[in-house]
């Protein structure tokens, strides 16, 4: 039977996704890191054309339970690490399908008011871990963006990021572990400063802060130090990296030209604690000091310096 001119162009048209996809499912198993492979995946989606905007969140159990354990949108923290275009918002929180797709753990679309664009969200949700991860695209071809990630490229980028995850995440807190930030803290740092110049900011300077607190009380330090770091990742900007250094002890890298911005940062962060509905937070004694963090510094050196100087 003859090939008809639509459905030539039809298989031409699948030949290509098929060969696309392909080369992005090659190009995800080369990276190194989480924020590397979403970032990966990102400029394959915008270089299709297929997608006009793109966010990724990650997603935090504000309990402090595993983040498959929750059972409504009240209990989680999003918080967008990744999105292009950037775009200004007033509120932190995300569109209402990507909370429900991510509690029914399953993809979901929706249209958007007012506009042809749909939303198309993938929710990671972990077996076991105190984070997941939500992608939400923006399209008007849904379809063909099915085509394009359906099947063996969704389940690559998924299975990559759960295994980036499980080596990057500090086991209590979801935040970024001691050794993520000894070992990718220099790619990390120049995806921050992307991400600050997506966001059309001006800082090139980053800072690395070291900040320990000190309970009142002994009992329940775990369940402080999951508190208290929620409050840092909802103080501290996006674009600005959180991770848990040991017991009772952060880093978190700012991105900020001025150091009077980051004593603003770290002024907010305290005041944010004294006003916190938990008494115990209320109650934690906060040391912190900050030390700017350039290309070819040693990331050790660079805390130990800034440790130190709290002695």
């Amino acid at each position: 039977m003859p090939l008809t001119q639509s459905s030539l162009a039809t298989s031409t048209r699948d030949i290509e996704f098929l060969q696309r996809s392909i080369s992005l499912m090659l190009a995800l198993t080369k990276q190194l890191d989480s924020l590397s492979l979403i970032d990966t995946l990102f400029l394959r989606l915008f270089r299709s054309r297929l997608v006009y905007h793109a966010c990724m969140y990650e997603v935090h159990n504000k309990q402090g339970l595993e983040i498959n354990q929750a059972a409504d949108g009240k209990q989680l923290l999003f918080r967008q690490i990744v999105e292009k275009p950037w775009q200004a918002r007033d509120s932190n929180e995300p569109p209402q399908i990507v909370i429900e797709s991510f509690l029914a753990q399953k993809p979901m679309s929706q249209a958007i008011e007012g506009k042809r664009t749909k939303y198309l969200i993938f929710p990671i949700v972990p077996s076991a871990g105190k984070v997941g991860h939500a992608l939400e695209l923006q399209a008007i071809d849904i379809k063909a963006v099915h085509n394009f990630l359906a099947g063996n490229v969704i389940s690559v980028f998924t299975n990559l990021l759960k295994i980036f995850e499980n080596m990057e995440r500090d086991l209590l807190t979801g935040l970024y572990n001691k050794q993520c930030l000894e070992v990718s803290l220099i790619r990390y740092a120049q995806h921050a400063l992307t991400c600050a110049h997506d966001a059309n900011r001006m800082d090139k300077k980053e800072w690395l802060t070291f900040i320990k607190i000190t309970p009142a009380d002994t009992q329940g330090s775990e369940e402080l130090q999951i508190m208290f770091g929620h409050q840092i990742l909802t103080t501290f900007r996006n674009t600005d990296l959180v991770y848990r250094y040991g017991e009772n002890e952060f880093v978190a890298l700012l991105i900020c030209n001025e150091e009077s911005g980051v004593k603003a940062a770290v002024k907010r962060l305290a005041q944010h604690t004294l006003e916190h509905d938990n008494e115990l937070i209320q109650k934690l004694q906060i040391s912190m000091a900050s030390a700017e963090f350039e290309d070819g510094m040693s990331v050790k050196q660079t805390i130990n310096s800034v440790r130190d100087s709290m002695n």
